[in-house]
């Protein structure tokens, strides 16, 4: 009796279809390996078996779309976690996990409903309230983002990431003071967190305190020596408080961690331009030409810097002009130099409905016109526009800074002189 029941056991294992052994181990390795292109074979394979109930088959779709979303391959988890919600309608998790493919690819009003969708399957889900919050926040709705972490801030008061979030959010609505708030507590959480630091200086920057936003800078450069950005942003700090040659400094940091950066070119010729270095500037605004083709400030300030260090420049302005757009701020002042619009021309050019940006951009324009004057050696008339380039009283901008610097290199006008 033993060996027929044996013999019975043999028989009923033999007529299994092939396909369960293998369907089960892909199926089991699928959501367990955690060599990422090996998991997205593993569920590959298991959904394309075909054997599966909808339940599980939901499940294989969503742990592959967990390995597209790690790869950063947002389009496809995206694809892959629809599919698992179409095999199961419920599955919250597959809502939010898609919430945060589609908030990766800027489709925010998307992800929002699929967050709200959690909150409905799942009232308990704590997570969401941060990443629909986050959704918000970069949606520009920044009122109800605040709320949202508001909600995840009462569950969870030390949680330093959304403390993070909703300083980030008052940094945006320009609430300094509650930033500072929350960005203090993240630091005093995680006191060895540079991205804590950096922000925080970025509200002492907006605040207009550059020694305390020096101080985080430092700090983040201490924790994190190879961020170029932490350089870069000191060094706009420094300029900021016309330091320009530790600017400079900073901007060699940039540059050696990063050499494609046009921005840390720029501002380091505008350093040099500044301290009245017209020659050594014009590597950098050419460089900056280089990376950033379109950039017509940079064909504007390669100009400037050959002819104030008394090179022909007008030729070489010409032939990159062919390439930028003059309609667009500062173009109009590329035209002007060309001999091809009036001062007129540029001061209309330079209006603007937004009150700050015309603030800015008439300081730009007198200084501009002023440059003209100086290269054709009109000096007092140069001084005159420097002047109104200062009276316009955008203190914050840099070329408010450089047309102290011009002024104080021109020489006495003969008014000044006799007196």
């Amino acid at each position: 009796m033993r060996l027929f029941a044996a013999v019975l056991v043999l028989l009923f294992a033999s007529s299994l279809p092939a396909w369960n052994q293998s369907r089960n181990e892909d199926a089991e390795r699928c959501p367990h390996t955690p060599d990422l292109q090996q998991r997205l074979s593993y569920c590959s394979a298991a959904i394309e078996a075909d054997k599966l109930s909808p339940a599980d088959l939901a499940i294989m779709f969503y742990n592959r779309g967990d390995a597209y979303y790690d790869l950063n391959d947002y389009n496809r988890a995206a694809q892959d976690f629809s599919e698992a919600i179409r095999l199961n309608p419920r599955y919250a998790d597959a809502f939010y996990r898609r919430g945060d493919a589609y908030r990766w690819q800027g489709n925010y009003d998307r992800a929002i409903q699929d967050y709200d969708e959690v909150i409905r399957l799942n009232p308990s889900d704590e997570r969401v309230f941060n990443s629909r919050g986050l959704a918000y926040l970069n949606k520009g709705d920044i009122d109800r983002a605040i709320q949202d972490f508001d909600h995840e801030i009462r569950l969870h008061p030390d949680d330093a990431n959304v403390l993070h979030n909703r300083g980030m959010a008052y940094l945006q609505k320009g609430d300094y003071d509650r930033a500072l708030q929350d960005f203090d507590q993240v630091i005093r959480l995680h006191p060895s967190e540079a991205d804590a630091f950096y922000t925080r200086g970025l509200v002492y920057m907006r605040k207009v305190n550059y020694d305390r936003a020096l101080e985080d800078f430092d700090q983040v450069i201490r924790l994190k020596p190879s961020d170029a950005n932490a350089f870069y942003t000191r060094a706009l700090i420094y300029a900021a408080k016309s330091d320009y040659n530790r600017a400079i400094q900073d901007y060699d940091q940039v540059i050696q961690l990063n050499s494609s950066s046009a921005a840390a070119f720029f501002g380091r010729g505008f350093a040099r331009f500044y301290l009245g270095q017209f020659a050594a500037a014009q590597p950098d605004f050419a460089k900056t030409l280089e990376l950033a083709p379109s950039e017509s400030s940079a064909a504007l300030w390669l100009y400037l810097a050959r002819s104030r260090a008394g090179q022909e420049a007008r030729s070489e302005l010409e032939k990159n002009a062919a390439q930028l757009k003059l309609t667009a701020w500062p173009g109009p002042v590329i035209s002007l130099y060309l001999g091809k619009a009036t001062p007129e021309a540029v001061l209309s050019a330079a209006a603007d409905p937004d009150a700050s940006t015309d603030r800015v951009q008439h300081c730009q324009a007198y200084f501009y016109l002023a440059e003209r004057a100086l290269i054709e050696g009109k000096g007092d008339e140069a001084r005159r526009l420097f002047q109104q380039a200062i009276d316009t009283g955008a203190m914050t901008t840099g070329i408010y800074a450089i047309t102290q610097a011009e002024l104080k290199r021109l020489p006495a006008s003969k008014a000044q002189a006799g007196n």
